[in-house]
């Protein structure tokens, strides 16, 4: 190994701050070497990483820190490139780190399209389940890039898959705000209305999290406004809570039934709901008024 290989190496296993350095194990013995060829991968040095790998052939599927493999190393760190060369010399497409993610899962966290679009070329599996039964497509509308969601649906990716705790992609897209994936997923019809197991829906989190555009969106494809949670906490009651003036009038104009804690609520809001209450009063008297005279004309 050159000079420069084992200066670098040195710091790296010294300071220990290389975070996917090697395994903090008694059984695992530092060496020069993988400390470098993580240097070469967490920098996208092929040629150098290549040198290693021809020195040592069980780098390909050696576990490091936190079960990371090179493959993991390489998505994490943006490196497609490397990816290939790895998969061409036989590393684990599919290799799981501590919290079983595969390395589609870590591009997929960090909405990087290109590793995620190789990886898939490659043969990854697009719904092999990590820690609570995520999918990396579960990661991809976390995340918010549209590119690596349209890329796992054309490997076909479950769109409707559920984790451990019922969360939908919808759900965490929601959450999230990332209104052009709620949209994709609208156009491909999945339900709006889907609980998770505390029974929040999709326009919950939204309402709560103050994505206005994003409670509009599913309120446009069907929404259920007056769906609650266990608490029997609704998308409108969150949102007074919250202070969300502009969600509360989005609600408002698809008929959410108006329930809320005063306390909790800012004036402007509670100022807004009594004017809405005061319409719907006079709405509601004019169509009696309206119906008994209808009554009376056919009599």
């Amino acid at each position: 190994m050159t000079n420069k290989y084992q200066f670098a190496a040195t710091i790296l296993l010294l300071t220990n701050i290389f975070s996917c350095g090697m395994k903090r194990n008694k059984k695992v013995k530092p060496d020069h070497t993988d400390a470098a060829a993580l240097l070469a991968c967490k920098h996208g040095q092929r040629e150098n990483l290549e040198h290693f790998i021809e020195k040592e052939r069980q780098l390909i599927h050696k576990k490091f820190a936190f079960d990371k493999t090179l493959m993991h190393i390489a998505a994490e760190n943006i490196h497609p490139h490397i990816i290939k060369m790895l998969c061409e010399r036989g590393a684990n497409i599919n290799a799981k780190n501590d919290i079983r993610q595969t390395p589609l899962m870590v591009a997929c966290k960090i909405g990087d399209s290109k590793t995620v679009k190789t990886l898939c070329e490659k043969g990854a599996n697009v719904n092999d389940r990590a820690n609570w039964k995520r999918t990396p497509f579960m990661f991809a509308c976390e995340s918010g890039d549209l590119k690596t969601v349209k890329t796992l649906c054309e490997n076909k990716a479950d769109i409707h898959a559920e984790d451990d705790f019922e969360i939908t992609p919808l759900i965490f897209t929601a959450k999230s705000g990332h209104i052009n994936i709620v949209k994709f997923l609208c156009k491909k019809k999945v339900n709006v209305n889907t609980q998770d197991s505390k029974g929040n829906t999709a326009l919950i989190f939204a309402a709560k999290n103050g994505h206005a555009n994003v409670v509009k969106h599913l309120c446009k494809n069907d929404a259920d406004v007056n769906i609650g949670n266990l608490w029997e906490t609704t998308p409108f009651m969150i949102a007074c809570e919250k202070g969300h003036l502009e969600i509360v009038k989005i609600l408002c104009a698809q008929n959410a039934t108006i329930k809320y804690d005063l306390l909790k609520t800012k004036k402007e809001i509670t100022d807004y709901i009594k004017k809405i209450e005061e319409q719907r009063k006079k709405e509601t008297t004019k169509s009696i008024k309206s119906l008994f005279r209808g009554k009376k004309e056919k009599n």
